[in-house]
């Protein structure tokens, strides 16, 4: 029986921690745990994957991500980096003028 209940709780581990499993750190880049965000944010970024729009994007989700960890420095200097890559587009500064 206790070999039953240990197969169980293993199980139930597995399906806890099984959707995050296999992830790219792209698509965690979006989590909607803040913690998860950033450090899967940095990880694109510091590799550079994708273009300016790309990048921007992993800034954007990581700067939302440090606002949520009241990290807000942290923030203001991703939005700061997502509108010198995209200065066209308004969602950096949208972002930088929400945090201020």
């Amino acid at each position: 029986m206790r070999s039953v209940a240990v197969g169980l709780i293993g199980l139930g581990v597995v399906a806890v921690a099984g959707p995050a499993y296999g992830q790219s750190p792209d698509r965690l880049c979006a989590s909607r745990e803040p913690a998860v965000a950033v450090e899967n944010c940095s990880i694109v970024i510091r590799a550079g994957r994708g273009g300016p729009i790309a990048q921007a994007g992993f800034l954007t989700n990581r700067g939302q991500a440090y606002v949520k960890l009241r990290r807000y420095d942290e923030a203001l200097r991703d939005y700061n980096e997502a509108v010198k890559l995209l200065p066209g587009d308004p969602d950096g500064y949208f972002l930088r003028a929400v945090l201020h």
